[in-house]
C-alpha cells in the first residue's frame, strides 16, 4: 500500500500523488480535489497542482 507522496508515471510524464498516511479508516486513500494534510493542492485526479 502506498502512503505519503509518490511519483507515478502517466502518459504525459510523471505526476505526484498523495496517499493518506494518518492512521484510521482512510489510511492509504488517495487525496483528490483539495488540499493535502501538508497544505499542497491536488486536482480531481489527485495529481499535485504546481503553482503557476
Amino acid at each position: 500500500m502506498a502512503v505519503g507522496w509518490k511519483w507515478i508515471a502517466a502518459s504525459d510524464g510523471l505526476r505526484c500523488y498523495y496517499f493518506n498516511q494518518e492512521d484510521g479508516k482512510l489510511y492509504g486513500a488517495l487525496v483528490m480535489n483539495g488540499a493535502t494534510p501538508d497544505g499542497f493542492m491536488v486536482d480531481e485526479t489527485g495529481a499535485w497542482m504546481k503553482e503557476k
